[in-house]
């Protein structure tokens, strides 16, 4: 049977998702929820007119239409304004999740929350904490994004590879495999770029999520580089960072062995700090 999916969030990442969802066929049904709903509605009509396509029904509400939801996506958030800092951005994101994870634990206990707000890590640790909910049914989009891009930006340079990212999704990101360094520099700029050039990230973010929906909902026991709660991951704990996890139906069933070398681990451990530094001033 098709999953029943919630998108908190009717911007441009939460529509490009609805879409790339209802593109893959995977849902039967993706309610948009957002505090502008002439815009949610209107959006989710948009995708529902492909229904003879996607074969996927599109509609707009509010919470107590999560109450049947296997999956949540969050992608509601409030963008930097010029005079603040980045930890201003968290914490107004902050106050926002609060909201968000309240009236889901209101409807529907038993749902996978999957964060897609930035900055992600900081909000998955805290979507965790808020919800009570166990620690594989809350996760990240993370650094699967970045790995994306990475993988993108090599084989448009005619180069083949497997390498991923992982860490923090932000400046501290760690590249596994033999990457060259203007791309790894382009990886790290993509957000950045697309913000300058079109006000913001979109059809990538909504892809990515697509991919692992489709994991989820066809219980395929995919891995992907997420963020989520890590225990003794290379002797490390207690936050929500992005390594390689197994994903199906059930959420996070496993955290595959990853080999890291001493530049690698060394840099994680700087990845693993930022965020953890960050989310000690909350």
């Amino acid at each position: 049977m098709k999953m029943k999916i919630g998108i908190i969030g009717s911007g441009r990442v939460g529509v490009a998702s609805a879409f790339a969802i209802a593109a893959s066929k995977v849902a039967e049904e993706i309610l948009l929820i957002d505090v502008n709903k002439d815009l949610a509605e209107g959006e989710s009509e948009d995708i529902a007119q492909g229904i003879g396509i996607t074969k996927t029904q599109v509609i707009a509400g509010d919470y107590p239409g999560l109450v049947d939801k296997g999956l949540i996506i969050i992608t509601a958030g409030l963008r930097r304004k010029p005079e603040e800092s980045r930890l201003d951005l968290i914490k107004n994101n902050m106050h926002l999740l609060e909201e968000i994870i309240g009236n889901i634990g209101r409807y529907n206990k038993d749902c996978l929350i999957f964060v897609v707000t930035n900055p992600v890590d900081v909000l998955t640790y805290s979507a965790l904490k808020l919800s009570g909910f166990p620690p594989n049914k809350v996760f990240g989009l993370g650094t699967y994004l970045d790995t994306i891009r990475l993988r993108s930006f090599l084989i448009r340079g005619g180069l083949k590879s497997e390498a991923q990212v992982l860490g923090e999704h932000g400046d501290s990101m760690v590249f596994l495999g033999d990457v060259p360094e203007e791309i790894r520099e382009r990886t790290r700029r993509a957000g950045a770029e697309a913000i300058k050039k079109k006000g913001g990230a979109g059809w990538a973010v909504g892809l990515a999520v697509a991919d692992v929906t489709k994991a989820i909902a066809n219980n395929e026991k995919s891995v992907f580089p997420l963020t989520s709660l890590i225990s003794d991951w290379h002797g490390l704990s207690g936050i929500c960072i992005s390594v390689p996890v197994e994903v199906a139906g059930s959420g996070i069933i496993s955290y595959p062995e990853t080999n890291l070398r001493e530049e690698e681990r060394e840099r994680f451990l700087h990845s693993y700090n930022v965020i953890k530094e960050t989310i000690l001033c909350l």
